[in-house]
């Protein structure tokens, strides 16, 4: 007989949908599943925030509040839990009071019902006003330990984090195992250590990864976990979490058992697998690439993007070396957890310190702010190198103090003035303006999208796999956006999913050396200076759209005098004038992918 029941938290169009499948389920997907969804019994479902907000803007281009929105229309008898990243919200940078709070209102008003926050050096001064605002408006907050491994990092520190979020009025603690160091042992260790000093409910988020993402989950139950973080079978495994069957099964006829309505899970799991053949989503499986980041201790998604960033540059044979250097560089920052979006700095900063082959040679703004304060609490001590480094350079900033942050919402409304229809359209901008732009420029162009509901019995099961791949094969060849075809009355439609931005080829190292030299020897003797890119990245002119540029040609510009904004990393990298003089020449457009040392400014010294 079931007397603790382990509470289940779904993260299929969350958590799930962004690390297997990059946050490709559209809402058309899944709208005829997501009342089935809301009556199989669990404690809450995970569909917003963090990365998700993101990827509607930026490859869906959906806006995310009315996906919010009709989300909760379906989901009448289980609330909605949000991811949201302390002061960065869902975005990488920290963002003044005002605007927090209306977001953390708007999210409330919307839909959300749990915040699930963290803070990405465990410093839970940044989460006291995201948790005061969403009391306030009725709301469960998820105080969340980010857990890692470190000489700093015991379990006395971790049982003093839950015990200060609980005193800031938490009402649950989650530990997010994000960089896969969580072990069965250690698992059991935490969950017992917690269980001794909170008497809060606690819920723990794991990855499938190799394997041990399950195992942990087993260990925790028996610990007496409260809550874990699961998935339907189609959405599972590898990057994903561990199953929701898995769970059920292994608990089944134990007074631990969840209390779920298994038809109507393995009936939406069928549904998932239908839509996941038809879009050509990826299965989880476990791979050496995930033994990898287990060994090292580095959250796979980080390890996916350098390998995108290292290919770009013709550079992948250092990828070790990268990875090498991460634990290297994360050391001398005093430990912080690699997450988002501590994580892209640590990496970012590998990066440079390896293709440039001089260690902190280049240290992007990001990871300035970090040094100087301007995330929080730093966990360890920095090493006196790196301080010394920047003290010598003269470009050691001010700390970045959460009150001096300027608010960017009434400088976005006036931006928008005309386009904004919503105080959300506002929101959006100020995180994510370029994103926003496309958006809210597509709905002037045309009328919104209204969502219907449809049977998704439509698609026929008569259908097997191999037909499906000759379909796609047929797309492929004939290069066809989408093939509808009927049988026995029926009909099955197969779209091509939206490529990938094509990055410009690359140069073979020989070849780029070459051309460099023969550039630098040509303007050497014009006594032009050079502006180069220290990263791969995305270069922008101006410090928003719609903003001035920072330079134009012909301006006048003093040393250490922003030129432009690189991205890299999801991080935003100003880059100064080294010299006095005027601006001769911008040779990159304004968006446009840049390369490691690409050209970007030639300055006429005076």
């Amino acid at each position: 007989m079931v007397k603790n029941q382990v509470r289940i938290t779904d993260t299929t169009l969350g958590d799930a949908n962004q690390s297997l499948w990059n946050s490709q389920l559209k809402l058309e997907d899944v709208l005829p599943i997501l009342v089935k969804i809301d009556r199989v019994g669990f404690y809450s479902i995970d569909c917003w925030g963090a990365e998700i907000f993101e990827s509607l803007l930026q490859n869906l281009k959906e806006d995310p509040w009315e996906r919010l929105r009709i989300l909760k229309s379906h989901f009448k008898e289980t609330p909605i839990s949000a991811l949201i990243r302390g002061r960065s919200l869902v975005g990488y940078k920290y963002y003044d009071d005002k605007l927090i709070k209306k977001f953390i209102e708007l999210s409330a008003k919307n839909g959300v019902a749990i915040f699930r926050v963290y803070d990405a050096l465990n410093d839970i001064r940044n989460l006291e006003l995201i948790v005061e605002v969403a009391k306030s408006r009725g709301c469960l907050v998820q105080g969340t330990l980010v857990y890692t491994e470190s000489p700093i990092h015991k379990m006395s520190y971790f049982v003093k984090i839950s015990k200060e979020l609980v005193e800031m009025g938490s009402d649950s603690i989650c530990i997010m195992d994000e960089m896969h160091v969580l072990t069965p042992s250690k698992t059991y260790e935490i969950i017992s250590a917690l269980k001794q000093e909170v008497s809060i409910p606690i819920n723990l988020h794991c990855h499938f990864i190799n394997g041990l993402g399950l195992m942990n989950y087993l260990k925790a139950i028996e610990a007496g976990i409260d809550i874990v973080d699961t998935a339907f079978t189609p959405a599972s495994f590898g990057d994903s979490q561990p199953s929701i069957e898995s769970i059920y099964f292994a608990l089944k006829n134990t007074e631990r058992q969840p209390l779920l309505n298994l038809e109507l899970i393995e009936e939406i799991s069928k549904d998932l697998e239908r839509i996941r053949n038809l879009r050509g989503f990826k299965i989880g499986t476990t791979s050496i690439f995930h033994n990898k980041s287990t060994e090292l201790n580095i959250p796979s998604n980080i390890i996916s993007d350098l390998i995108s960033q290292l290919k770009d540059k013709g550079e992948i044979e250092n990828l070790f070396n990268v990875l090498k250097e991460i634990s290297r560089v994360r050391a001398e920052m005093g430990y912080p957890p690699l997450i988002t979006p501590i994580g892209e700095i640590v990496a970012t900063q590998a990066i440079l310190n390896v293709i440039v082959n001089k260690r902190w040679e280049i240290i992007p703004d990001e990871m300035r702010k970090y040094l100087t304060g301007g995330y929080g609490k730093i966990p360890g001590k920095i090493s006196p190198d790196i301080l010394r480094r920047l003290e010598k350079e003269q470009k050691l900033p001010k700390p970045y103090p959460n009150d001096t942050l300027k608010s960017s919402y009434e400088k976005s409304k006036e931006a928008l003035a005309g386009l904004a229809k919503t105080e959300e359209d506002i929101i959006n901008y100020c995180i994510f303006p370029s994103q926003t732009l496309n958006i809210l420029s597509q709905r002037e162009e045309k009328p919104q999208k209204i969502f219907k509901e449809e049977k998704i019995d439509h698609v026929p099961v008569s259908i097997d796999s191999k037909r499906v791949k000759d379909l796609v094969k047929i797309i492929e060849q004939a290069n066809l956006e989408e093939i509808t075809i009927e049988e026995d009355g029926k009909r099955i439609s197969i779209r091509k999913t939206p490529k990938e931005r094509i990055l410009p080829e690359t140069l073979k190292p020989k070849e780029k050396v070459k051309k460099i030299k023969e550039r630098r020897e040509e303007e050497e003797e014009e006594e032009i200076h050079l502006i180069k890119s220290p990263v791969v990245g995305t270069f922008y002119r101006a410090p928003a759209p719609n903003e001035p540029p920072f330079v134009i040609k012909g301006q006048r510009v003093e040393k250490g005098e922003t030129l432009c904004i690189i991205e890299a990393m999801k991080m935003m990298n100003k880059i100064e004038s080294d010299v006095n003089g005027i601006i001769r020449e911008i040779l990159v457009e304004d968006s446009q992918y840049v390369e490691y040392d690409q050209l970007l400014f030639k300055i006429q010294k005076i």
